[in-house]
């Protein structure tokens, strides 16, 4: 074997051997994006709003949605926890996302009884009059789970029967 065949022999090990580790770490990467944003969703679930900060500072998504379609902002607002939302909205959480039934996080605080978060989500641009799949809205969720204040409120802030 000729000293240049050895050598393109020898570039074509180098550069396949470049191609594996390459392939190796964007799989560690993509997967440990998943991950932390499937860590970040169950911090959401769990109402650990100490966690969330961080966890997007590690690169989860703020509008990831976990299995079921919901997003950390509707599963803090089902929580009641305020300044969960507020930080999520100061990162770019949509507001208006909505799950496959069509439940927005607005329609979780009100579910819940959350007046202060519906407030938060209003003031925020929640639509007040989006209608899940069942045909519900925010208001009609209040007015069904017997939260009075939360209907107040939302028929202060243009809610319509």
């Amino acid at each position: 074997m000729s000293g240049r065949t050895r050598r393109i022999g020898e570039g074509v090990k180098l550069w396949l051997a470049a191609a594996a580790v390459l392939v190796l770490l964007t799989s560690a990467s993509t997967g440990r994006a998943e991950d932390n944003s499937a860590v970040f969703l169950k911090a959401a679930k769990e109402g650990r709003s100490e966690d969330l900060q961080r966890l997007l500072q590690q690169g989860a998504q703020v509008n990831a949605r976990d299995e079921q379609g919901w997003t950390a902002l509707m599963w803090v607002a089902g929580k009641g926890k305020v300044d969960a939302a507020r930080m999520l909205l100061d990162k770019g959480a949509d507001v208006n996302a909505r799950a496959p039934d069509n439940v927005t996080a607005l329609m979780r605080a009100s579910s819940w009884g959350h007046a202060e978060l519906v407030k938060l989500l209003v003031q925020r641009g929640a639509d007040v009059n989006v209608k899940a799949a069942n045909g519900w809205t925010a208001l009609e969720a209040a007015t069904r789970f017997g939260h009075q204040e939360v209907k107040t409120v939302l028929q202060q802030l243009g809610a319509r029967e």
